[in-house]
Formats: C-alpha cells, structure tokens, sequence
C-alpha cells in the first residue's frame, strides 16, 4: 500500500508540471464503486480499465476530468479513417524518421509518435528523448 500522502504528492507534482495524471484501474475497480480512485479520493485527468468491464473480451472503457474533457472536445474530431489520414503531415513524418535515424535510431512506426522499443535500455531512451529533444528545438 502506498505510504500517506503518496497519491497527494504524486498529484501536486503532476499539476505542478503541467502533466496529466492518469490510473489505470484495470486490477484495482473491483474494491468498490469507483475503484481505488473513489476509495482513496484520488482526482486523477484520466481512469482507464481494462478487459474486466467486458467479461474478459478485449475491451477497455476510460473517463476524463471535466477539463480534460472541454480540452479533447476543442480539437476537430475526425469522423472516418479518410478524415484522420487527412490529418496527417506526411512531411513532418518523414522529417522525424530522417532526423531520427541520421542520429542512429530507427523509428519502426512512423507517424505513430514518438516510440521507443520495449527491451531499450536508459540509455536507448535518454538518445532517443534528446535527439527528438533536438528536433523540436530546430522546429520552434
């Protein structure tokens, strides 16, 4: 269990750096309506669970904060696969593969954001973080 005011720090540090603070109440809903977040009066921007609330089927259900959600609801809304392709920037996309890999690291999905392999080690990760660090202060 985690140690008094745990959560509350955890909270005051994401709001502190202008960061969402999102649970994942995959395992932990089942303590009682509104899980351990209604349990242990937490204010998290976002609530996720997973496969249970579907009987075991790949399914996953979320919430968000008010705010959380006035901010998703301003930006366009893509309606099919034709609107959400035509959101894409296939230039800056390619830009981002080229940078990336001039540097050494090779992005598996590009468009998909930034991502990093799953056995990377800290090192792969603090490469990978400064050089689209980089990229981003050459883009402002």
């Amino acid at each position: 269990m985690p140690a008094g005011g745990w959560h509350q720090a955890l909270r005051d540090l994401t709001r502190g750096h202008g960061t969402l603070l999102c649970i994942d109440e995959t395992h932990t809903h089942v303590v009682g309506p509104g899980g351990a977040t209604a349990m242990w009066g937490l204010s998290p921007d976002a609530v996720t669970i997973g496969k249970a609330v579907a009987g075991g089927l790949p399914m996953g259900a979320y919430g968000v904060s008010a705010e959380l959600g006035e901010e998703l609801d301003a930006g366009p809304e893509p309606r099919t696969g034709a609107d959400a392709h035509a959101l894409d920037d296939d230039m800056l996309t390619r830009l981002i593969r080229i940078w990336l890999a001039n540097r050494g690291i090779w992005e598996a999905l590009p468009g998909a954001g930034p991502t990093v392999p799953v056995p990377a080690t800290s090192t792969d990760v603090s490469r990978y973080v400064e050089a689209y660090s980089d990229l981003l202060a050459v883009l402002r």
